[in-house]
């Protein structure tokens, strides 16, 4: 398992084996999967002292079968580091959508992310000497290569992704970009540690960080508009790049930029590797310039692909649009959830088993497109009589739902790993807690946003550490807290922030929106007031 898969989740189910599991509470969305998965008998190609193995088809659980089944691939092809000289496979839709193939292109151990890899002897397209396992936009359905206008609409991809391997000698490697009809225009690039955004040649155009460590998930996003380029990373604007370039379109995957004759190992073992997580492209257009829609453009001689086995029935997508509950989206089985609605000083709880079939469309519920939950306190919401703020707030239990969680950080292992975005801060006091520890006496540590500085708290100290002055609403990230030996280690986006000593009793964790404001210092008083927290992944072990 890569350590990237224990970081986001360690208990984290798919959405589709969660819903079945609850199947007594709620309709399910019935699918039939095919009934033989595809094989690339190709090997790998590369000098003639080195060959790989041919690839067999990913053998994982019922849980997620496909990676169509994590990401949205309908308008993508895949090209692997396989088939002939030149001319490596191809998988396009609808084959791909039931197309799987270990370990080049397959979902990760957990469900939780898509892993593309590239080993240095893999075949290269006749562009590049450089092997690939990577997705290529495309448009109607999968069915014609995308090429848009940099000038005309506004074109943005989104990207959840961590550098996982990198190949030996020469340890490079790209994981998403921006190519037009000549070549890239800009790429996220990974050298040894150091996390680039290239500018067409100039490959160390500008510096994100010279310390990355490998299986460290970051969020990255272009936008492209008037003939610029934004380029994001982790919700922050790095570099704007000029480009008019006809053709474009995005990738995502693992792009090795190593081969055999620069390497010493020539092997399969030697490669590159990407997971993805989250994978989201939008074009819009300009009144009086619609957006590019060309007729299939083959950029390489077409590869046979096996034929799908035909079904009855549609193969499920990886996003449904059928949620009803947020337990649809997180596994809520240990955990009740607290709301800004009730009696004075006594809110509501909704405990399990109520909980899996629970849903309100202010304060707790699942979005639109069944990606996260959301949660919201209104300054004005009622609160418990240990606190003056309101809250939609869930609360760890154990013995499924049914007792309060009561742990100590000095036995066993208690780690909470979780991805949260900040949506809406209150008026006045813009102060919004989005996940913490709590002991059988308060808070211990919390995350902290206080208008555009994320801090991570210590006891009452609300400002113990400061992760980032500029925050920017709606940028996820992911948190962890690893409770061990009286000590507690918070980790933001994969590094570790501070290590907090800790002995107190009666230990639990809590995730969701705590509004750190209230009638009394907030204004105007009323349910359009309020903060709002979005949570798409929930996942907490205990070791002893």
């Amino acid at each position: 398992m890569n350590t990237v898969d224990a970081v986001i989740s360690t208990h984290t189910m798919s959405r589709k084996a969660y819903t079945q599991m609850k199947s007594s509470h709620k309709r399910q969305i019935t699918t039939s999967m095919l009934a033989a998965a595809m094989v690339l008998a190709a090997p790998l190609a590369g000098a003639s002292t080195a060959s790989a193995a041919a690839p067999i088809n990913t053998a994982v659980s019922d849980d997620c079968d496909y990676p169509s089944q994590l990401l949205d691939l309908t308008n993508w092809k895949l090209t692997l580091p396989t088939g002939s000289d030149e001319s490596p496979t191809e998988i396009k839709q609808p084959s791909l959508a039931t197309y799987s193939v270990s370990p080049w292109f397959t979902v990760n151990s957990k469900c939780t992310g898509v892993q593309f890899r590239a080993a240095v002897n893999g075949v290269t397209t006749s562009g590049s000497g450089y092997p690939r396992s990577e997705l290529r936009e495309m448009t109607d359905d999968g069915t014609a290569n995308a090429s848009w206008s940099p000038t005309s609409g506004t074109h943005t991809m989104i990207f959840r992704e961590a550098f996982n391997h990198l190949p030996e000698d020469k340890p490079d490697l790209v994981g998403a970009q921006i190519h037009d009809s000549d070549d890239d225009v800009t790429v996220f690039r990974l050298e040894g540690t150091k996390l680039y955004i290239t500018k067409g040649d100039d490959s160390n155009y500008f510096l994100v960080t010279d310390d990355y460590e490998l299986n460290t998930v970051f969020e990255g996003k272009y936008v492209v508009s008037d003939g610029e380029i934004d380029v994001y990373y982790n919700g922050v604007l790095k570099t704007t790049i000029e480009h008019t370039g006809s053709g474009n379109y995005f990738k995502a995957g693992a792009y090795t930029q190593a081969n055999c004759d620069k390497v010493d190992e020539c092997s399969s073992s030697n490669y590159g590797q990407v997971s993805i997580y989250k994978l989201a492209v939008t074009h819009t257009s300009d009144s009086t310039d619609p957006v590019e829609t060309p007729e299939p453009v083959e950029t390489t001689d077409p590869v046979e692909t096996p034929e799908p086995v035909e079904t009855t029935e549609p193969v499920e997508t990886p996003a449904p649009t059928e949620c009803e509950y947020p337990a649809d989206v997180l596994d809520l089985t240990d955990w009740k959830v607290t709301l800004p609605t009730g009696d004075d000083e006594s809110p509501e709880e909704i405990k399990q088993p109520a909980l899996n079939t629970f849903t309100d469309s202010t304060w707790f519920t699942a979005s639109d497109d069944c990606s996260d939950v959301q949660f919201r306190a209104a300054v004005n919401g009622v609160t418990t009589s240990g606190s003056g703020y309101p809250r939609s707030e869930l609360r760890e239990m154990t013995e499924d739902g049914t007792e309060n969680a009561s742990w100590s950080p000095t036995s066993g292992t208690h780690t909470m790993t979780f991805t949260e975005a900040f949506d809406h801060l209150p008026l006045v006091k813009s102060h919004l807690v989005g996940a913490q520890i709590h002991d059988s006496g308060d808070d211990v540590t919390v995350f902290r946003l206080e208008g555009t500085s994320l801090y991570i708290t210590k006891g009452d100290d609300t400002h113990h550490k400061l992760v980032t002055d500029d925050y920017q609403l709606g940028t996820s990230y992911e948190g962890k807290f690893v409770v061990s030996d009286g000590e507690i280690d918070v980790y933001y986006n994969g590094v570790l922030q501070t290590t907090i000593e800790h002995t107190g009793s009666g230990n639990y964790f809590k995730a969701g929106a705590y509004t750190q404001a209230n009638c009394t210092n907030s204004d105007p008083c009323t349910d359009d007031n309020y903060g709002q927290v979005s949570i798409s992944k929930l996942a907490v072990t205990h070791t002893s």
